[in-house]
């Protein structure tokens, strides 16, 4: 038979908790109360600056910011670039639908800059309603039949970079000229290698090849002239003999491209201080002593500027 046996188990003892230092209890307390109070200056910063910026997007998106005034300074503009405030405008695409915070200022730049009588261009933002404009304009040096030994194929006007400034038809200036454009300008050879001119806005010279280098020379010595012997140079070539310049009859010679300030300067003092009557050859290669040959072998003389 089996018996159950009831005697009453014993409750177990409680283990007393461990006696904190009411010190160290508070200083927990103080510690958990300054985290919590952390968090709370974390979270209305956060909310402060999410509100700020959420005002500052509402303000600069406000139609009170748009564009009202453009205002586009031009330099001395080139004759016959036909280039105005209006031509820019229409470019860089501004106008009183343009939020003010919505124009970047380089990208409008790089559009005026894509006009090919624009050097440079600089955009700036006069806050609230303001784009400022200011453009520094290309200058035509020379020009370039469009197909070597063509003048009447048309011609491009070329600044001192190659680029294209315009690209005309023969005749198309009604101003008289030695060049078959009527531009007044000095006319460059096509040279072998190089490409037919592009359209207004691109470059002739390419690739730095043989060719590109004698072109840019010779674009460097018409960029160098001033605007009086410009009108009087009708070609300007390379040749064996080096840099020549043609002003009619007269075959001016620089030969290399050193000191070519100082040869310009010389051509300047002989064309206004010696009579070219009869003159063939001006010779220029050292410039403080210029030499002067003409026609008949016989009247060769050579003399200083001035003298």
């Amino acid at each position: 038979m089996t018996t159950i046996d009831t005697t009453p188990v014993p409750a177990p003892t409680p283990i007393p908790a461990p006696r904190i230092d009411p010190r160290l209890r508070q200083r927990w307390i103080d510690a958990r109360r300054e985290e919590g109070r952390r968090r709370l200056r974390l979270f209305v910063a956060t909310l402060a600056v999410v509100v700020l910026l959420a005002a500052a997007f509402g303000v600069l998106h406000t139609p009170l910011l748009k564009v009202r005034h453009v205002r586009v300074s031009l330099g001395v503009v080139p004759a016959g670039s036909g280039l105005t405030a209006a031509q820019i405008l229409a470019q860089a695409g501004l106008n009183r639908e343009r939020l003010m915070v919505d124009v970047s200022a380089g990208a409008e730049a790089r559009l005026v800059e894509a006009l090919p009588w624009v050097a440079t261009a600089r955009v700036e933002r006069d806050w609230p309603g303001t784009i400022r404009i200011a453009v520094t304009e290309r200058h035509a040096v020379a020009e370039v039949d469009r197909v070597s030994g063509q003048a009447a194929s048309g011609f491009a006007v070329l600044d001192a970079t190659g680029r294209v400034l315009a690209v005309l038809p023969t005749g198309s200036s009604p101003a008289p000229s030695r060049s078959a454009s009527g531009s007044g300008l000095p006319v460059l050879p096509r040279l072998e290698g190089l490409p037919a001119p592009g359209a207004a806005g691109t470059s002739m010279l390419g690739s730095a090849e043989s060719g590109g280098q004698v072109a840019a020379l010779e674009l460097a010595t018409a960029a160098a002239l001033p605007a009086a012997l410009v009108r009087r140079v009708s070609t300007i070539t390379i040749t064996a003999n080096g840099l020549q310049l043609s002003l009619g009859s007269v075959m001016v010679l620089f030969g290399d491209a050193s000191e070519l300030a100082q040869k310009v300067t010389s051509l300047e003092t002989v064309l206004s201080d010696v009579s070219l009557a009869g003159v063939h050859i001006i010779d220029l290669r050292v410039p403080d002593r210029p030499a002067l040959t003409r026609s008949q072998p016989t009247a060769s003389v050579s003399t200083t500027a001035g003298g």
